[in-house]
């Protein structure tokens, strides 16, 4: 129970922190919230769901980073 109330607090943050931020902090926002509930698919514990968002804060932060790049540079 205790996990699907991180989970869901993750989510909630995500969306509120979305309202006006950069494309890189939103999908930064959204690959955390993905990361935390695959890190709790996988290891049921806090500290997976931890590990998860913060790979998946990254993952979010470098892809929006290159399409951002590449968006300037017209590829």
């Amino acid at each position: 129970m205790k996990s699907k109330l991180i989970v869901a607090f993750l989510l909630t943050l995500t969306l509120i922190g979305c309202g006006e931020t950069s494309y890189e902090r939103r999908s930064s926002l959204g690959g955390a919230a993905l990361g935390a509930l695959a890190g709790q698919l996988i290891g049921h514990d806090t500290g997976a769901t931890l590990i998860g968002a913060g790979i998946g804060a990254l993952a979010g932060g470098a892809i929006a980073r290159d399409r951002e790049r590449r968006y300037w540079r017209g590829w």
